[in-house]
């Protein structure tokens, strides 16, 4: 339930709040990264969980951009143009 609880939070932050932890988390990865490589960490695990998060924030952030993405104008048939068709002659 938790971990259900999370995510919904995730979708309800905004993007500006979403980079700051995405940088944050990415940050927290490195060094752990580096800790772990000059001296093992107590729990490696951490670095996992680190990556993960990492990429639910890109996860998010890739949603909130190709939602906001959308026209109106782009909606619709396609035409033949755009399908990369040629008209015979």
């Amino acid at each position: 339930m938790a971990k259900k609880a999370a995510k919904e939070s995730l979708h309800d932050m905004s993007v500006q709040e979403l980079e700051a932890l995405l940088q944050e988390s990415q940050e927290k990865r490195f060094k752990l990264a580096y800790q772990h490589a000059t001296n093992p960490l107590k729990n490696p695990m951490e670095i996992r969980t680190a990556r993960r998060q990492i990429a639910k924030l890109l996860t998010v952030l890739r949603q909130k951009e190709t939602i906001g993405a959308v026209r109106p104008s782009t909606v619709g048939p396609a035409s033949s143009e755009s399908k990369g068709r040629r008209e015979v002659a």
